[in-house]
């Protein structure tokens, strides 16, 4: 398998010998033209998306309106860097003063929002001119960094803060500073391959922000993992030490380490990797990899069942996800969340014009139907303790609750004996979700439990630290 990805208006052929199959070209966006295109048509013929190329050319030429995409760039709190964000503005956005929902867009792996951006203006402009959708403002955030193939838009000490980057500074930036509709009902979030688990990952987590959710060939899972182990074991020589360098399907996992499990201290790469040097899977390392997944966090974040949620891939994909996208959408249905899951005949990146095609029309489909008959979103009335990010963990993990209303607060860790080990939070805090970092350094490997307490109520987690 060559280790290069062409976009779908080449041909879709594949080539090269660059060492990440960087989803460079890939755009993953667009609009149908007539909002009853039929959905099953995503699972046409291959290159079944140049079809509509003449159709499309012809409408940008008579198109008196053009878009166009500012190249901006923000100061992130959240990493402490000046970071790259493009925004595409529909036609007409210079001429009035018109209001637009917006669509944040996480690009693949290997990529820049430069992959992404051209061929995606090329194509809104010319469906919001021929009137196919209603005009829409997108930001796509820039996700790439080293040491390997991308953030994964993942928290992670080797990263740096990219969940929080997408989620708050750009989504403040952009709606402070371009012609947005505020409001839950007028955002969505969407991505393509490592995009793709970026969209699912940061909607479940924030679902009060987004209406919709859409993946495009994402990482929604990682079961079943027997083909990804098999195929780093083939550009290993079948055994550790593993090099990213020896191709795509173990830098990925080496991309996927340095979000799901860094370790500043285990040299040479600053990660635990999820196989060992005999090539077996390291169970608790992946089973960190499980709980970073959208299916496990679906069962944590009550508002994931007030999502519009999408996701395609295909048959053929050969980067193994079509099983793995199965495995998510049976998890789904196991937790009776709606979805709409859209396989389609073809591999990892064809067809992708025609499928973000249909992805914008769903979305703007769901939109509109939302300003008819909006849906209320049912808070919780009860205390919700989460389970704690990582677990198992190394000296810090993540605790996250959520509070039904304002009161007195407290978070204490017991060891297995009962023994209370440490009184983590005691104070007034307001209602809603919170997050509490809690370095357990001083303590010895085991199993403890975390209990909140909270006007008469009490829930109870399991943690395991790992030393």
């Amino acid at each position: 398998m060559s280790n290069t990805f062409l976009p779908p208006w080449t041909g879709g052929q594949k080539g090269g010998s660059s060492l990440a199959p960087s989803d460079s070209g890939h755009p993953g966006t667009g609009a149908s033209a007539e909002k009853n295109f039929p959905p099953t048509s995503v699972g046409g013929h291959k290159g079944g998306s140049l079809f509509f190329l003449p159709f499309l050319a012809l409408l940008v030429a008579f198109s008196s309106a053009r878009a166009e995409i500012v190249h901006d760039s923000i100061y992130s709190a959240a990493l402490d860097e000046m970071r790259r964000v493009d925004v595409y503005l529909p036609p007409g956005y210079h001429a009035g003063s018109a209001l637009y929902p917006v669509i944040y867009f996480l690009h693949g792996i290997g990529a820049t929002p430069d992959d992404y951006g051209p061929p995606m203006e090329w194509v809104l402009d010319a469906l919001i001119g021929a009137g196919g959708i209603e005009p829409v403002v997108v930001a796509l955030p820039d996700g790439s960094c080293g040491p390997f193939a991308g953030s994964m838009y993942t928290n992670s000490a080797l990263y740096g803060a990219f969940e929080d980057f997408v989620a708050q500074d750009v989504m403040s930036y952009v709606e402070g500073n371009y012609r947005t509709l505020t409001g839950r009902e007028n955002r969505a979030i969407m991505g393509h391959s490592m995009g793709g688990y970026g969209a699912m990952k940061i909607a479940f987590k924030h679902a009060d922000n987004y209406y919709a959710t859409v993946s495009l060939s994402g990482l929604v899972s990682v079961v079943p993992y027997d083909f990804w182990r098999s195929e780093v074991l083939i550009e290993n020589g079948g055994h550790g030490p593993y090099d990213p360098a020896s191709g795509f399907f173990t830098l990925a996992s080496f991309t996927a380490a340095g979000a799901f499990t860094p370790n500043l201290d285990n040299l040479p790469y600053f990660v635990d990797f999820a196989l060992d040097s005999a090539g077996n899977v390291v169970q608790p390392v992946f089973s960190i990899w499980q709980m970073a997944m959208p299916g496990y966090l679906a069962q944590l974040y009550a508002n994931v069942s007030t999502l519009a949620i999408y996701f395609d891939c295909g048959q053929q994909d050969e980067l193994g996800f079509f099983p793995m996208n199965e495995y998510f959408d049976a998890q789904l249905d196991s937790l009776g969340i709606a979805h709409r899951f859209e396989p389609f005949v073809g591999d990892h990146t064809n067809q992708l014009i025609l499928r973000g095609m249909l992805a914008f029309m769903y979305l703007d489909s769901v939109r509109n139907s939302l300003a008819v008959e909006p849906v209320p979103i049912a808070l919780p009335t009860q205390i919700c303790l989460r389970q704690n990010y990582p677990n198992p963990f190394n000296a810090t993990t993540r605790i996250e609750f959520y509070l039904p209303r304002a009161g007195q607060t407290e978070l204490r860790v017991f060891d297995i004996l009962g023994r209370e080990t440490i009184n983590v939070l005691n104070g007034f805090l307001p209602a809603g979700n919170h997050e509490v970092k809690w370095n357990a350094s001083p303590l010895p490997s085991g199993v403890y439990f975390c209990r909140l307490n909270f006007g008469g109520q009490s829930q109870v987690k399991r943690m395991v630290l790992v030393r």
